[in-house]
């Protein structure tokens, strides 16, 4: 296969050396026009112009590029009947992620989003769990995803950078839809876009949830938690790790413990997971999609509308 790569950047280049070392991709031919120097360890890559990239018929073009240009870039791409994988946030708005969408609607061509999170071998696990009926009746979805502030983004903030994850896991894991949510924002001085996004909402089964995601913590901390009847899922995507906290069933004899460990105590599992990097598994889904060789749970442009929708509701 030969793919395309708009945009050099972080997560550019990062792409840039998963696709390098896919044994099934034979060239990448990258555009960006800020950067000049040789790049890539293979002679395949190569840079060059986005008008002759598209004129050269790749199987699919990744859009790793500011968000602010990727309508431009997707909106040529669909013209030319190149199919995509774009990087999230879709784009900056709901406005653009609707017109995105409609341009690759109306030409018959294939638009993924990169929520390589869905990749995660524990939110796979996750998300396998649940559908096997573990916690039985859920009650309550928490999400942290926080850390330092990224220097590497200034086009969008928190939520569109990072939330936009959780919110797309919360329908991809659970199949729920948000009926209500209650944001904060915080933007520190100085700054253009907000740094703190914390919410509170429910769900459509009726389960509460809560998110918390920022680039103000010290710490980088990634976990999706589950609460259910049974019992809580807990997966931390850093670690790539999902444990299960069972409901206590041992009463705690040790009342000096009591304070610690509740007086009822439950077992703890930690489940043996297969594993692999999330990008290269998002990129054998969207090749596999257009061999149509399998169903894959790639993020389709409708999904990434439906959190572009939340956060146009609810957020902003």
């Amino acid at each position: 296969m030969k793919v395309g790569l708009a945009g050099l950047g972080v997560m550019g280049r990062t792409h840039l050396r998963v696709l390098e070392a896919l044994e099934w991709v034979d060239q990448v031919l990258v555009f960006d026009p800020a950067v000049y120097e040789d790049i890539g360890s293979r002679k395949s890559t190569r840079m060059i112009s986005l008008d002759n990239l598209l004129d050269s018929d790749p199987s699919y073009l990744v859009i790793a590029s500011p968000t602010t240009s990727h309508l431009e870039i997707a909106i040529k791409a669909a013209r030319a009947a190149v199919p995509c994988l774009i990087e999230k946030p879709i784009a900056v708005n709901l406005s653009e992620a609707m017109q995105i969408e409609e341009a690759f609607r109306g030409a018959g061509v294939l638009a993924t989003v990169g929520h390589a999170e869905r990749f995660n071998a524990s939110i796979t696990a996750l998300r396998d769990k649940i559908n096997d009926g573990v916690l039985g009746e859920i009650f309550h979805v928490s999400t942290e995803r926080v850390g330092p502030n990224p220097i590497r983004i200034r086009d969008v903030g928190v939520v569109l950078d990072l939330a936009t994850h959780d919110l797309d896991l919360v329908h991809w894991v659970l199949g729920e839809d948000y009926v209500d949510l209650h944001a904060t924002l915080t933007t520190e001085p100085g700054k253009k876009h907000e740094g703190l996004f914390v919410a509170n909402g429910r769900l459509s089964s009726g389960a509460s949830v809560s998110h918390s995601v920022n680039w103000l913590t010290p710490l980088k901390r990634r976990e999706f938690a589950v609460l259910g009847e049974r019992g809580m899922l807990v997966a931390d995507t850093l670690r790539a790790e999902l444990k299960f906290y069972s409901r206590g069933t041992e009463e705690t004899l040790w009342t000096a413990m009591e304070h610690i460990t509740g007086s009822i105590v439950g077992e703890e599992i930690k489940f043996a997971l297969r594993f692999d990097e999330p990008l290269k598994l998002q990129h054998e889904a969207v090749r596999d999609e257009l061999q149509g060789t399998r169903e894959t749970s790639v993020c389709r442009v409708a999904d990434s509308i439906r959190v572009m929708k939340i956060i146009d509701e609810f957020v902003y």
